[in-house]
């Protein structure tokens, strides 16, 4: 926590909005949901299944609050600028649905598979990491000495919790 804290740069001076961490808070609580059900099989579901199911759901439901007028939307086709160059609108846009949604959802819910839901939560931690580093190469904004060192508290975080695991041994009944 005290690494996320200094990769967002909280203690900057920034102030703090109650809407903002209701919504925080119903992340949290919907983040907490897709570890604990992506990582359980028992269902029999299957990862894209999952992922579709979850997106069409978000999906609806945003396009719900659009629709009513209590989430504004707006779009535009003018090219998107990055540091490294100008592209056509619907670049990122393809790179928003393939990459961040279809790839990202379906590996995740794989590896939580694997991993469990305990250390894949600590795992996804290192979006953020990754996020200060894109915001780093795409937009030029670098990443201050506080980020960084939270950064490091976030990778050392992801190994305290892996090397705190417990082996579980299953005893299989002898017929």
């Amino acid at each position: 926590m005290a690494g996320l804290a200094l990769v967002l740069d909280l203690f900057s001076g920034a102030q703090l909005s109650v809407v903002g961490v209701l919504w925080a808070l119903g992340a949290m609580v919907g983040a907490a949901s897709y570890f604990v059900i992506s990582a359980d099989e028992s269902f029999g579901l299957p990862p894209m299944a999952l992922a579709a199911g979850g997106l069409v759901v978000g999906t609806l439901v945003l396009g719900a609050l659009g629709l009513l007028g209590v989430l504004p939307m707006t779009a535009g086709t003018a090219p998107a600028q990055y540091a490294v160059g100008e592209v056509s609108w619907w670049v990122p846009l393809l790179a928003l649905g393939v990459v961040t949604a279809a790839i990202a959802y379906t590996t995740g819910i794989a590896a939580g598979r694997r991993l469990g839901s305990r250390l894949a939560s600590f795992v996804a931690l290192l979006e953020v990491v990754a996020a200060v580093g894109f915001a780093w190469l795409l937009l030029h904004e670098l990443p201050g000495w506080i980020q960084l060192a939270g950064g490091l508290l976030v990778l050392v975080g992801v190994v305290g919790v892996k090397a705190g695991e417990r082996t579980v041994v299953r005893v299989e009944p002898t017929i």
